[in-house]
């Protein structure tokens, strides 16, 4: 039998157990129901990625097609099922679970149908349905191409029976690796070396010093290894369409170095007030909050002067919203998207269109500030790992890790920390 085949049926079966095992879930909610929908969560995941990875080559439009209408047909039918499951279960424990988790998996299936559904609902993980130009190929193409991620070269992912397109990994662990998943293009990031199963892998360790230790840098959980599938697809993609082999973002990490801040928020009973540190715990700015109309205004710690205030705007109940000024001129005004599966907000202005979009699948809350679609910073949820004091200190309050790669661009940022912080404790993110 070959490989291709056994990786189809071992994940068949998973991905059948993990139904399966919702079956024996208890009435009561308990331990015992975690643990089952614990392992019903991991076969499903593991199940349709070895399913995926026996068609390790590129797809035909019809095949992708064919793939689109499946799944997003069981994943309509799942949705169904959920509420069914729901009601002939009396709405208790076991009928609360299945409805969840078949919730959860029907959403899954719909939007794995197609490349731009998958990109939407995960991250780490991205892909594209116009590379169409096999493993080997890519790798003789881009061969002498420098990136942030060194070069690429072929070997062994866990799991994965083919050769994958390897990039790294670079001194901490993470690297990215690119194949084929149910016949489409696919580009993955890990920063678990042990996935990384080549005997080869430590001669392809790169020295690239955008890498840092998360430690050294206030506990952020940095996210710059998690946004590169992103743009590595958009340079396999440019390849596909003009057949030259270039990486057009290498200088955004070698040129400009990431400026790290830490946004703290101070007890205050009356306002709420944040200020801006370096790693150094030196001030940069101070801001301030007046209720109940959402008001925020940054100054700059040294001059007192306001550098920019941000409004929410009241009457925006359901979709919060807020304008933005910029040395006392209208930048514009933040719109919050809804999605189900992310935060999201969007703005024009004179500079073109500013997003935050959330990270999925991250531990805290994690952000990524774009400028007309390239990357200008990011904003991450401080978990203090210290002592138990700062962790609950950063539970409690609004304290943030910003990264900006241009510092004329962190007042900008900052001042969507403070947005970000307001739109999560007023209850429409959570809810």
């Amino acid at each position: 039998m070959g490989e291709k085949v056994k990786s189809f049926i071992v994940g068949l079966l998973l991905y059948v157990l993990a139904f399966v095992v919702l079956n024996f879930l208890p009435k009561r909610v308990g331990m015992l129901t975690w643990v089952l929908i614990l392992i019903s969560a991991l076969t499903f995941m593991f199940g349709y990625f070895y399913m995926g990875s026996a068609f390790d080559g590129p797809s035909s439009r019809g095949f992708r097609l064919g793939k689109k209408i499946l799944f997003i047909g069981m994943g309509i039918a799942m949705i169904i099922y959920s509420v069914y499951a729901l009601v002939i279960n009396n709405y208790d424990g076991k009928g609360l679970g299945k409805f969840t988790m078949l919730l959860i998996y029907g959403l899954a299936m719909f939007y794995y149908g197609s490349a731009k559904g998958f990109d939407y609902a995960v991250d780490g993980i991205k892909q594209s349905e116009l590379v169409e130009t096999p493993i080997e190929q890519l790798q003789r193409a881009f061969a002498d191409v420098e990136t942030p991620m060194g070069k690429p070269w072929l070997g062994k992912v866990l799991n994965i029976d083919s050769d994958c397109l390897i990039y790294g990994p670079t001194k901490s662990g993470a690297f990215l690796y690119a194949y084929y998943l149910f016949g489409t293009f696919t580009v993955a990031e890990s920063q678990v070396l042990s996935q990384l199963v080549d005997e080869h892998a430590s001669e392809h360790v790169i020295e690239g010093d955008w890498d840092r230790d998360d430690v050294k840098m206030g506990q952020l959980y940095h996210l710059l290894a998690r946004m590169m599938p992103d743009f590595y697809i958009g340079m396999f993609d440019e390849f596909q369409q003009t057949g030259v082999a270039e990486c057009r973002f290498k200088k955004l990490f070698y040129d400009k170095k990431p400026n790290v801040f830490i946004f703290d928020e101070l007890f205050a009973i009356v306002h709420q007030k944040y200020r801006l540190l370096d790693l150094e715990g030196n001030a940069k700015y101070k801001m301030q909050g007046v209720f109940p109309f959402w008001t925020f205004r940054m100054e700059d710690a040294e001059s007192g002067v306001e550098v920019v205030k941000s409004k929410r705007i009241i009457w925006h109940i359901f979709f919060p919203t807020y304008d933005l000024y910029i040395n006392g001129e209208k930048y514009g005004r933040m719109r919050w998207l809804f999605r189900i599966l992310r935060t999201k907000f969007r703005m024009q202005t004179r500079d073109g269109e500013i997003m935050v979009r959330e990270m999925t699948a991250t531990i805290g809350d994690q952000y990524g500030v774009y400028k007309n679609g390239v990357l200008i910073g990011t904003i991450s949820q401080k978990i203090g790992l210290s002592g138990l004091g700062t962790f609950v200190r950063d539970m409690v309050f609004d304290n943030f890790v910003v990264m900006v790669f241009d510092e004329a661009d962190l007042p900008l940022v900052s001042s969507l920390s403070v947005m970000l912080g307001s739109f999560k404790n007023h209850g429409i993110k959570k809810s």
